[in-house]
């Protein structure tokens, strides 16, 4: 009997030895992790000073001179290709004329296209079949010969 009792009294020993190293281990971990977020929150605090975005400052009206400078650009670009296209749009059709007027051919350009030229009243190709949507789907997911 004193044999047990002595091994259980080793046991008890044993568990609270565990429980008070793993105290331990715990509270050093929570040390160490406590350490490190601060050390994070330092790091990216002392950014933010340095590049002073914490502050704001009572001058900035968030006007970028950067930014317009780079717009002005682009819209000056953009015009210049626009009138670009437009001058040279007007050469073909200057072309065209000269063409016409120079095989006797009729110098006006009257090209007009609507909903009236588009409609089927004008249309003379002829079909072979009526179109159909369930053909249609059909040629869509035909698989294709090589």
């Amino acid at each position: 009997m004193d044999k047990h009792i002595n091994l259980e009294e080793n046991d008890m020993q044993n568990l609270l030895l565990s429980l008070i190293s793993l105290c331990v281990i715990l509270f050093f971990l929570i040390k160490i992790t406590k350490n490190f977020i601060t050390m994070w929150k330092r790091y990216f605090d002392e950014g933010r000073r340095l590049h002073s975005s914490d502050t704001d400052n009572k001058y900035d009206n968030n006007e970028y001179s950067r930014d317009e400078i780079e717009f002005k650009n682009n819209s000056n670009q953009i015009l210049q290709n626009i009138k670009l296209i437009k001058r040279s749009n007007a050469n073909e059709f200057k072309d065209l004329t000269n063409y016409k007027q120079k095989y006797n051919l009729d110098d006006k350009l009257n090209a007009e296209v609507n909903n009236k030229i588009l409609s089927k009243e004008f249309d003379d190709y002829t079909y072979e079949s009526p179109p159909n949507i369930i053909h249609f789907i059909l040629d869509v997911f035909k698989p294709t010969k090589v």
